[in-house]
């Protein structure tokens, strides 16, 4: 039986057709086999699962750092530091409407995962964390940061990946979406600010 707060989350993920009717939102059976088999969910360990909620919680602040330690090998290190900043937002914010829009729910939504991050009612596809740490990954890179910085930057990325889906904020699909919305968005985004960039130094 549905505790009012499930019914509740159900609710808000549920689109509504043309005729105004809503109907379940689903999951494909390949992206619950693979959740399945990384071990996530219920399933998890308690060892990987705290490495993993570490992950999930604080690896966007060390991209940060890795972020402003790559600009300073730059010319302009804040107009460098600020734009990428600014892309990783914009595309992190396409990334929630789209979300929002298609509410796909999300492993612990359907039961299959403890909240273990204390996630809210939006879809999960695609990953606002994957999509605005693949943004500065791509960025950084087309920047032509030192290749240590942009290593660092592109593990961290696919480690927070593995981390929210093992903690069941999200499915294997979702995270594999938001790196695709990231790397498009922080690829463009660098080579349409390339003359402003390159007019301040960079």
């Amino acid at each position: 039986m549905q505790t009012p707060t499930q019914a509740s989350t159900r609710r808000c993920l549920m689109p509504r057709a043309a005729n105004g009717q809503t109907h379940p939102p689903q999951r494909s059976s390949a992206d619950l086999r693979a959740f399945t088999r990384l071990g996530g969910g219920h399933a998890a360990r308690p060892l990987p699962l705290r490495v993993a909620l570490c992950l999930a919680r604080g690896a966007s602040g060390l991209l940060l750092v890795s972020l402003l330690l790559g600009a300073t090998f730059t010319a302009a290190p804040l107009a460098l530091a600020a734009w990428v900043l600014l892309l990783a937002g914009a595309t992190q914010w396409t990334g929630k409407r789209i979300a929002r829009h298609l509410g796909a729910p999300r492993p612990y939504h359907l039961g299959l995962s403890p909240n273990h991050l204390q996630q809210g009612a939006r879809g999960g596809w695609p990953s606002s964390h994957a999509v605005s740490m693949a943004c500065v990954s791509a960025a950084v890179w087309v920047a032509g940061v030192p290749p240590l910085l942009v290593v660092s930057a592109v593990l961290l990325t696919l480690a927070t990946g593995w981390a929210r889906i093992y903690a069941g904020a999200h499915f294997p699909s979702d995270v594999l979406a938001g790196w695709g919305l990231g790397l498009c968005g922080g690829t463009l985004g660098m080579a349409l600010a390339t003359p402003w960039l390159g007019s301040v130094g960079v």
